[in-house]
């Protein structure tokens, strides 16, 4: 298990190696919030919705999962991570079959199982001192390998169930059966529940908890029925394999209603963001406010992530190719956070510094968010936006994308820097803080072009004399800049962007991004996947030599 978890390490080098370079200077090196270490770990409620999809989801739209709020420990969530956990009564039997044929994938489920419950089963407190691992959030992500690996385990136990090449005889099918008879009754009779839910101080969520099992008892019970049929009925061996694979194709796609919600036909979507007037590279937009819809209302969840989605929240945005000032991770930068933090309210307007040329917005609720909103959106004009929703769009004042500083004063560490910001940002200076021990030069110049690549820009400028271009892309370790292929300079500018010392006359300027530490990860992988290439050929070469010295 040692040997399978360092090569797995290795394959994942190319992520593993930039996280490790670039962890401490986000904001996860502050460390997590107590509520962050107890949010979306795997509840033990929910092991049975891993056969049953209608335990905790919700087949129609909604915002909360009501059994799922009824029962978890406070503080409640009132969704859970992953909408859905099930991967169906097939599975997981095959999968308990086949974890007597390989004890090592066993014992990797029961590991994957413990990590997603989290602090519910200890891990989270027993692994907290874990680099990187320690400060790993929501362990209910853990449920996508831990899904792989029984996946993997009922296929082995499907493979050892065809091998005996008659039906199977198996006790485990009637105690199967047994118990579904047994959950049926218990279902339909609601008075079950109270004292079980009663003794659990649940007792007022048993109509409740009746409901959900309802809803799931056909999975159960269709489950079943198939993988008897596959493993009992005598058929050829490739039929049995068939129907064991289409009984467990058909539970998946049966379940997808209580995972997947998709937006209303209706929805327009961030498509018309890209639409709106801007300079080259195009749009930047931010979304000061945003209120869910009622959650008690029929379809709530698919018009709120349709509104999400239209006013181009981050990362919605990505959809159309559209700038967002704001981020969607869990792993924002100390830079980022400081200006979001820092700066309060009027970091709306410090944002138009950073090339923020439209603000999508839903009305105001009461006095003290329309004073906000009303300062977000000072002197700007309102465009068009999508009818049918609640959004508004302005196009607002703002800093090109790429433009030559007015002004420059320097100071040499993070701190100022963002002090100097607010003090520009109260009195509207253009003037442009870097840090830096001294200051740069600063002349008028013209921005004749501009090509935008994921990991490359190209500007091609003209300045009257020495001076700083400034550049409103995140500024981050990694980044190189070239004039005219002589190496430059590259800065941090009002804390967030690039700045880059520009000299006089027309020039091109190349940015590109490489950082090392992504190379030694790119590295590490590679030596991965030649280990595990060489795994897999190592079997046939032994038999190859041992049947040449035979020979």
């Amino acid at each position: 298990m040692a040997a399978g978890a360092l090569l797995g390490a290795l394959l994942a080098g190319v992520q593993l190696a930039p996280s490790m370079a670039h962890l401490q200077r986000t904001a996860r090196h502050l460390g997590l919030t107590d509520e962050e270490r107890l949010q979306w770990a795997f509840s033990p409620w929910r092991l049975l919705e891993l056969a049953s999809p209608g335990l905790l989801g919700e087949a129609a739209g909604t915002l909360e999962a009501p059994v799922f709020v009824a029962l978890a420990p406070s503080p409640p969530y009132t969704i859970p991570f992953a909408d859905s956990a099930f991967l169906g009564l097939p599975v997981l039997l095959l999968a308990l079959l086949g974890a007597r044929a390989s004890r090592l994938l066993a014992a990797a489920a029961a590991l994957l199982l413990w990590l997603a419950l989290g602090h519910h089963g200890g891990a989270t407190q027993a692994l907290g001192w874990v680099p990187i691992w320690g400060t790993f959030r929501y362990a209910e992500k853990v449920l996508g390998p831990l899904s792989l690996v029984l996946a993997l385990l009922a296929a082995g136990g499907l493979d050892r169930e065809l091998a005996r090449g008659r039906p199977a005889r198996r006790g485990w099918l009637l105690a199967t059966a047994a118990g579904l008879a047994a959950w049926s009754l218990l279902v339909w009779f609601e008075g079950a529940f109270e004292p079980l839910l009663g003794a659990l101080g649940h007792g007022d969520v048993a109509a409740l908890v009746r409901r959900h099992l309802l809803d799931g008892l056909p999975f159960l019970l269709g489950g079943t029925a198939g993988l008897a049929a596959a493993l009992l009925l005598p058929i050829p061996r490739v039929a049995r394999c068939w129907l064991a694979a289409g009984t467990v194709l058909a539970g998946s796609a049966a379940a997808l209603p209580f995972a997947l919600h998709p937006a209303p036909a209706t929805c327009v979507g961030p498509g018309w963001l890209a639409r709106l007037q801007a300079d080259a590279p195009g749009p930047r937009v931010a979304v000061p406010n945003y209120h869910e819809n009622d959650p008690s209302t029929p379809g709530a969840w698919e018009r709120s992530w349709c509104d999400m989605a239209t006013m181009g929240m981050a990362s919605y945005n990505a959809l159309a190719r559209v700038d967002q000032v704001d981020t969607y991770t869990g792993l924002d930068t100390v830079r980022f956070l400081k200006v979001f933090t820092g700066l309060g309210e009027d970091r709306w307007l410090a944002y138009r510094r950073f090339g923020l040329t439209h603000v999508v917005m839903h009305p105001a609720l009461g006095e003290a968010e329309a004073k906000v909103l009303a300062r977000a959106v000072a002197g700007g004009r309102e465009v068009s936006a999508p009818s049918g929703g609640r959004w508004r769009a302005f196009a607002v004042p703002h800093r090109p994308w790429a433009s030559f500083a007015p002004g420059a004063s320097a100071v040499p560490d993070p701190e100022g820097t963002l002090a100097r910001l607010r003090d520009l940002t109260t009195v509207g200076s253009e003037e442009v803080v870097i840090q830096a021990e001294r200051p740069v030069p600063t002349a008028p110049g013209r921005v004749l072009s501009v090509r935008r690549e994921p990991e490359r820009l190209e500007v091609v400028a003209e300045a009257d004399g020495p001076g700083l271009l400034v550049v409103n892309d995140a500024y981050w370790p990694g980044w190189e800049a070239r004039i005219d292929g002589a190496a430059a300079a590259v800065l941090a500018a009002d804390v967030l962007v690039r700045g880059v010392p520009f000299p006089a006359g027309r020039h091109t300027m190349v940015l590109r991004y490489a950082p090392p530490e992504l190379a030694w990860g790119q590295a590490l992988t590679a030596l991965g996947a030649a280990a595990c290439l060489g795994v897999l050929l190592w079997p046939r070469l032994r038999r190859r030599g041992r049947g040449a010295a035979a020979a």
